[in-house]
This record gives structure tokens, C-alpha cells and sequence, in this order.
């Protein structure tokens, strides 16, 4: 803690100022030895009694000779503003480190200055704020530091290798860019050529630049050339293709470039880890304790990439895949489009539930393919696509020892990238209809995103729902034009009843609100067989036999489809609510 650690705010924000500013005066000479040297060159006249035509192949020479100087002479010049740039922010922090000192002092000297018997919660309360006021202060004067000094380095590491960057961009990576504007400006003023190299120097850039709204980054995207585009493409796959504003067809590309290569990674990783520890010396327990964790966590990772690229492979008579992001996590989250999403004019959101992951993207993809396929049957005159997201950490099964389904932390942080998502479509796809389907402990995240979404989508459907938070226990405290609930026949689990067996023991929980009781207000439709097709027998989306809420057959998926096709007065409505 602060109390505990050295009053010199020289410990708490370590560094020399004085190796900096000598490393600075060094880069600053060793520029000016370069500017000097190209100038000397271009002053060489030449020789007396040259003629015809070695006087001008002598002057061409001596000027690509000088010209090599230029770029040397530049870097030198970045590096050193970059130098400058961090010693002036590691002053700054040490000032702020001494506030941070002085206001934990203030909060000890308060506390001595207290009676002996209990303090009022008054002077309890601000004694707790002056010190939360230190940390605040040392920990933003240290993110500040650090901020800087990577900014440095990677100016450092570009400059050190010497890349053929054009004057104009060598200007350019010494700006001081703190602002996602000012870092989408630079980004839109280099060339193509530049791009890969300024990056390199200045990853900060990205960081800032995934700060904008997904609007902003669209009308940044569409500024920029062709050329450029593809450029990033190349450049930073992984950047681009989780880049919620970036047309989706374009993140596609990226993110199966990106894929390829980590997938790719993750096979050699996976092959290291899989050779087995030397018989000699015997290896002591911590290192096959390690050994079988760094097994399992290359293992992990190799299947879920694995995974989301057989979610992309599909039959040739069924609508073509998009890979809309698969993210940097270890193992990676992911999220397939089953149609275009830049062309469709109804576009659903599938958020699965308990147990879902990347490395089994490719049924969930097929049971969202049904979807897509059904909503083409249903409504034919319009394009539609089904986006299979897996965008949040999913619980595991209580019969693995993870209760964590039973609580919200997992839904509320899920909620808040599904909100991203959403967003982002609504900005890039305003006009299109946008729609929400979630099953189990995705239709608790679907809901607590809903209920704090700025975009309002026009039908949300819970399908086997694991409850929502008790605060959620009216429809229209959801931002949807019509939310739709279907679920099975009460079932008890183990015991081979058909139903579902587990919703109701979800909503025994922090998440209790079962969105089919006629109070909640939702339009609940049925799923347990009828005209519009067969009863669904299990709780999960897919059952070998075709039983589950999303199969082809089974009337939950026509209603589904109907739901979110605009036809949702056709639903064939739930019997009689009880339990």
C-alpha cells in the first residue's frame, strides 16, 4: 500500500531522468552528423576535366548517396523528440506522485488527530476518500509514465531498424497523438505504404483508435483509400477484423487472414507442449505441474480456433458464412454471420447459453443456419442473416463445480460486448431489422444488455430461458419493440422425461424472473408440438434426433421464425403458464 512505501516520489515513479536526457543529446548529435554528412555530400563539386557524360552520372550518384543519408537523419530526430516526450511525462508523474504522498499523509494525520474511542462515519468516510484520492492520483501518474515509455520504445524499434518511411510520415510518427480523432486523422493521412510501419512504431494508435464509436470508425474506414484498406488488411488482420464499425465483409477477410496464422501458431505451440519432460534429471513436481498446464492451455486454445474454423464451412445450397471476430482472449471468443450482414435487411443476434464456446462454434453456427434458412422460407422477398455469437465467457455446467450460472456477473459482462455488438449493427446497418434470439443463461446476458441498450431492437426472443435479474420483471423494462418467450414442458432432470429439464432450475437463482409467466408481459408462443411442427423433448438448441429449440423441424424454430420476420400476430401461442 502507499503508507507502507517510500515518501521519495522517485520510488514510486521509477527512472533517471538524467540517463533519458543523455540518451536524448545522443540521438539529438548523432541526427546532426547525419544532416551534416548529406549536406557535405550534396556540396561535392565535381572534379576538374570530367567530361561528356560522367559529370552528370557523378552528380546523380553523389545525390542518391546523400539522399540515403535523409532517413537516417530522420528516425534519429523522432527517436529523440520520443525520448523527450517520455522524460517530460516521467517529470509530471514524480510532481503527481508528491500530491499522491501529501494527500495519504493528509488521511494518516486525520486518522492520529481521531479520539481514541470509534470514529464518526463521517471522518471515517473522508479519511477512506483522502486515500482513495492518493491512489487515484499515483495510479494515473503511473499509467501515464508507462503509456509514454511504450509509446517511446516502439518509436525507438522503428526508428532502430531504419524502414523506408517518406519524410512526411517520419513527421508524423513523432506527433503527439493522446485523442481516437487524432489517431484516426494520422492513420487517414499516410499512404498505403506507410501504414504497416507507422503502426509498428506507434501501436498506441490502435488502442486509441478502438476508443471511437462504431459510427465515427465507419466514416473513418469509408475516408480512406482502397489502397489503404487493403493495407490494413494485410498489415493488422487481428486489429481490423474486431473492429466494430469496419463493413463486415471486409472484417471477414481479416479475420480469417488472422485466423489462419494463429491457428497456424497454435499448432507448433501445441506440438512444443506435447513433448514430454526429460527423464533426466527427473523433473520435481512444479515442473509437471506446469508442463501439464501449459498442455492444457495450448490444447484450450488449438481446439477453439479449430473450432471456429469449422464453424465456417458450409453446404453449397445454404447461405455463405462471414467470420465477424474471433478476439485476441486465449482461448479466443468468436462470432460467425450465416449471410451477409452488410447486405441483409433483417439481421437476428443468437446468444447462446451455460457451457457455449468457441471451440463449438460450428454447431451452434448449424443451429443458426436453421434459423437463417427458416426466416428465408417464412419471408423470401428479404435477405436476412443470423450472426452466431459467442462474444461472452459462458458458464460452465454446475456439473463440473462451476455454481457461477446460477449468478449474473457472467450475463452483466457479457451484456456489455453483446451491447457493443449491437451498436455497432445499428450503426452500420441502421436500416436493416434488427433482432435478438437468445437461449438459457444467454437470454439472462440478452436481457440485461437489452435493459441498458441504447438501441432498441425489434423483437427479442427467450427461448429456454435460465431467468432474468430480478429487476427485470416486466417486458417493457427491456429496449425491444416485441419480446417473444417459449419453453418446454416442465421435466425433471436425469429421470428421461421430455421437456426441458434445466430453465427452471436456472431460474433458482440470482435470476429468477421466468420471462412465460403471463405477469412478465412477453408474447409466448408454444414448443410443444402442433401444426407449426414437433414438440422440442430437451432443454439444449439440437438434439440427435431433432428435438431441440432450434432443429428444423420442431415448431419453436417456425415460431421463432415468424417472430423475427415481422409475423409475429401467426404464432402459435403457449397452453396454460404453470409452476
Amino acid at each position: 500500500m502507499l503508507g507502507s512505501m517510500s515518501t521519495d516520489p522517485a520510488v514510486l515513479v521509477p527512472g533517471s531522468p538524467a540517463s533519458i536526457d543523455t540518451a536524448i543529446r545522443g540521438w539529438k548529435a548523432r541526427a546532426d552528423h547525419a544532416e551534416e554528412n548529406r549536406l557535405a555530400l550534396t556540396k561535392l563539386a565535381v572534379p576538374d576535366g570530367w567530361q561528356g557524360s560522367a559529370p552528370v552520372a557523378f552528380t546523380d550518384h553523389l545525390r542518391k548517396v546523400a539522399s540515403t543519408w535523409m532517413p537516417l537523419q530522420q528516425s534519429l530526430t523522432v527517436a529523440s523528440g520520443a525520448l523527450q516526450e517520455y522524460s517530460s511525462t516521467l517529470a509530471w508523474a514524480r510532481d503527481q506522485a508528491g500530491v499522491a504522498i501529501d494527500t495519504w499523509l493528509q488521511a494518516q494525520r486525520a486518522e492520529e488527530q481521531a479520539p481514541l474511542l470509534p470514529t464518526t462515519q463521517a471522518a471515517a468516510a473522508e479519511v477512506e476518500a483522502l486515500r482513495e484520492k492518493a491512489w487515484s492520483i499515483l495510479r494515473h501518474a503511473q499509467s501515464r509514465v508507462t503509456e509514454a515509455g511504450d509509446r517511446a520504445a516502439g518509436i525507438i524499434r522503428t526508428a532502430a531498424a531504419q524502414p523506408e518511411l517518406t519524410p512526411e510520415a517520419w513527421q508524423r510518427v513523432g506527433e503527439n497523438v493522446s485523442t481516437p480523432e487524432q489517431a484516426a486523422a494520422l492513420l487517414a493521412s499516410l499512404s498505403a505504404s506507410d501504414i504497416d510501419d507507422v503502426l509498428a512504431a506507434r501501436p498506441d494508435l490502435v488502442a486509441l483508435l478502438q476508443q471511437l464509436d462504431p459510427a465515427a470508425i465507419n466514416r473513418w474506414w469509408t475516408s480512406l483509400s482502397v489502397a489503404a484498406q487493403n493495407a490494413l488488411v494485410i498489415s493488422s488482420p487481428g486489429f481490423v477484423g474486431n473492429l466494430e464499425g469496419v463493413p463486415y465483409t471486409t472484417r471477414d477477410k481479416a479475420n480469417r487472414r488472422a485466423l489462419t496464422q494463429r491457428l497456424k501458431d497454435a499448432e507448433h505451440e501445441m506440438a512444443d507442449a506435447e513433448r514430454p519432460l526429460p527423464d533426466s534429471p527427473p523433473p520435481t513436481a512444479e515442473q509437471i505441474r506446469e508442463h501439464q498446464e501449459r498442455l492444457d492451455a495450448a490444447r484450450e486454445e488449438r481446439d477453439a480456433l479449430r473450432g471456429v474454423r469449422d464453424g465456417l464451412e458450409t453446404d453449397r445450397d445454404r447461405a455463405p458464412r462471414y467470420l465477424v471476430s474471433v478476439t485476441s482472449d486465449h482461448p479466443p471468443l468468436a462470432a460467425i454471420s450465416i449471410g451477409n450482414l452488410d447486405t441483409a435487411d433483417n439481421i437476428t443476434v443468437a446468444v447462446p447459453g451455460m457451457t457455449s464456446e468457441a471451440a463449438a462454434m460450428r454447431a451452434w453456427a448449424a443451429s443458426c443456419d436453421e434459423l437463417q434458412r427458416r426466416q428465408t422460407e417464412l419471408d423470401g422477398g428479404r435477405q436476412h442473416a443470423v450472426l452466431a455469437w459467442i462474444g461472452y465467457k459462458a458458464p460452465a455446467s454446475p456439473a463440473e463445480g462451476d455454481l457461477s450460472v446460477f449468478g449474473n456477473t457472467l450475463a452483466s459482462q457479457g451484456a456489455v460486448e453483446l451491447n457493443k455488438t449491437l451498436v455497432a449493427l445499428d450503426a452500420v446497418r441502421g436500416e436493416a431489422t434488427l433482432n435478438v434470439v437468445a437461449h438459457s443463461y444467454g437470454s439472462t446476458t440478452a436481457a440485461i444488455a437489452l435493459s441498458d441498450s441504447t438501441v432498441r431492437v425489434d423483437s427479442f426472443v427467450a427461448i429456454g430461458s435460465a431467468g432474468f435479474p430480478t429487476e427485470l420483471n416486466q417486458a417493457n423494462e427491456l429496449n425491444a419493440e416485441a419480446v417473444y418467450a417459449g419453453e418446454a414442458r416442465f421435466a425433471i432432470p436425469f429421470i428421461g422425461m421430455n421437456g426441458d429439464e434445466l430453465a427452471w432450475v436456472g431460474r433458482t437463482s440470482d435470476h429468477p424472473v421466468d420471462p412465460t409467466h403471463p405477469l412478465f408481459g412477453a408474447r409466448t408462443f408454444s414448443v410443444d408440438g402442433g401444426d407449426g411442427g414437433i414438440a422440442v423433448t430437451r432443454h439444449v438448441t439440437t438434439t440427435p434426433d431433432g428435438t431441440g429449440y432450434l432443429d428444423a423441424s420442431t415448431e419453436s424454430l417456425n415460431n421463432i421464425g415468424l417472430a423475427t420476420t415481422g409475423r409475429g400476430t401467426e404464432i402459435s401461442p403457449a397452453g396454460l403458464w404453470f409452476f
